[in-house]
């Protein structure tokens, strides 16, 4: 996801980023050779935080298969806290 703008866990326009917490519910089972549908959206900002929501899907979208949501904290590792977000 990440790369497709350009950006790195250790470079999103300068800062980085740590998970600090993550969730998931488990809705249907995927076998090999399933296609799955992901689906990305960044909400809650923040000030030096947000949260992202992964949308899992199979059937063209048609069955859940799980829904998973990251706690994401943007974070200056050389002066050692969280910063704010880009």
């Amino acid at each position: 996801f990440l790369a497709n703008y350009g950006f790195s866990k250790m470079d999103i326009a300068g800062t980085n980023l740590i998970i600090p917490n993550c969730s998931s519910v488990f809705k249907s089972e995927l076998n090999v050779g399933d296609k799955v549908k992901i689906e990305v959206q960044a909400s809650n900002f923040e000030e030096k935080s947000c949260d992202v929501f992964f949308k899992l899907t199979k059937k063209e979208g048609k069955i859940p298969v799980a829904d998973v949501k990251l706690g994401i904290v943007f974070f200056n590792y050389a002066e050692h806290k969280p910063t704010q977000v880009p």
